[in-house]
């Protein structure tokens, strides 16, 4: 069950956003989430390649601050990127979706990527 805010119960007061430009970088995407309640970390999500994952967290000083800022950034742009958000929830949370990206461990993606390392590895 979720509470009347979108969260999870026990929501804390930090949040994934979903849906961010590939170019943005952590110090913009801090700023763009200052502008409703002081941020405490931001981070955009990259690979082993360096290269953005398209989403990232934001942690906010109380679960308030994040609430507020869940409803003021919901259903928002970031540039031309359309961005989603919900509370961020621990690892390992079973109510998670699988994973699904090639650098996941668990995803049947992660599998196959790791084989196919290994093959180029071997014939190198």
């Amino acid at each position: 069950s979720r509470d009347r805010m979108g969260g999870p119960p026990g929501a804390t007061s930090r949040l994934c956003i979903k849906g961010i430009p590939a170019h943005l970088d952590n110090k913009r995407f801090r700023e763009h989430f200052a502008e409703v309640a002081e941020v405490t970390d931001a981070r955009v999500c990259t690979g082993p390649d360096g290269r953005s994952r398209c989403f990232g967290f934001i942690g906010f000083r109380t679960e308030k601050d994040a609430k507020r800022a869940l409803r003021h950034f919901s259903n928002t742009f970031i540039d031309t990127s359309k961005i989603s958000i919900e509370f961020a929830r621990p690892m390992g949370d079973e109510s998670i979706s699988r994973p699904w990206s090639k650098y996941s461990a668990g995803s049947s993606a992660n599998e196959l990527h790791k084989a196919k390392q290994e093959r180029k590895a071997a014939e190198a």
